[in-house]
């Protein structure tokens, strides 16, 4: 009977070897349930090797969120962005400030869904014509100029498309702002200030500042970046419409 306890002992002593060698650690991976139930973040990543450390972590970048920062754009570009964001102006009313001096109130509406820059003016004229008011809406803001200032823009980006080309050959940018400035017949001259009414001459406003709004602002590419037409006559335009607003171009 010893003899046989003795027997049952071994055995049982064997069982339990052969038990414990099969709980050790082994290099296969366990079920990921088992893993994430039981298995600490620290003590997988001591297990792993360098090389799956890196993929996990890498995986773990890919599903965190990240912040996004506008990127640095240059002044030409946030100038000519700045511009196209204007759908039309209007002039309806008109102010008396201190010593009689009028001005003339500008009424600026912006685009509500901006998709790109504007369409040429082929494809404007083909479609319906003359821009129009914005309906079931106020403008955006409102600006307040002179009839002084409104020929003084005129003569300012004259001057700028006429100077500084290679050669004595404007290029078809300043072209196409030179005849508009000479041969459209809404322009802020002397001729339309003395011989006009209000009422017409806020039409008459109205209309140009419109159309030198688009033609600043299109075919832009058409000038060399190297003259100062590139750069000042859609800058001129810009400080014109944002005078005394206070408003910055990413408000």
């Amino acid at each position: 009977m010893a003899k046989v306890g003795d027997e049952e002992d071994e055995g049982e002593q064997d069982l339990a070897a052969v038990r414990a060698a099969s709980q050790l650690p082994t290099p296969a991976a366990s079920s990921s349930k088992e893993q994430k139930a039981s298995t600490p973040t620290e003590s997988t990543e001591h297990m792993m090797s360098p090389l799956a450390s890196e993929i996990l972590l890498l995986r773990e970048l890919e599903l965190a969120p990240v912040m996004m920062h506008p990127q640095q754009v240059s002044r030409a570009t946030e100038i000519r962005l700045f511009l196209s964001r204007i759908e039309f102006i209007a002039i309806h009313e008109m102010v008396e400030r201190e010593e009689g001096v009028v001005y003339f109130v500008l009424d600026v509406y912006r685009f509500r869904q901006q998709k790109g820059l504007p369409s040429t003016r082929r494809s404007r004229k083909l479609s319906a014509g003359q821009p129009v008011t914005p309906q079931n809406r106020g403008p955006d803001y409102q600006i307040e100029q002179r009839y002084s200032s409104f020929a003084r823009l005129r003569s300012n980006v004259a001057h700028i498309a006429r100077k500084h080309h290679p050669k004595c050959r404007p290029c078809a940018y300043c072209v196409g702002l030179l005849d508009f400035l000479h041969v459209a017949p809404c322009k802020p001259s002397l001729k339309v200030k003395f011989t006009t009414t209000t009422e017409e001459r806020k039409h008459i406003l109205s209309a140009f500042i419109n159309e030198l709004l688009y033609v600043a602002r299109e075919d832009y590419t058409t000038c060399p970046r190297s003259l100062r037409g590139y750069h000042i006559i859609p800058a001129l335009v810009k400080r014109f419409l944002s005078e005394q607003t206070g408003e910055s171009f990413f408000s």
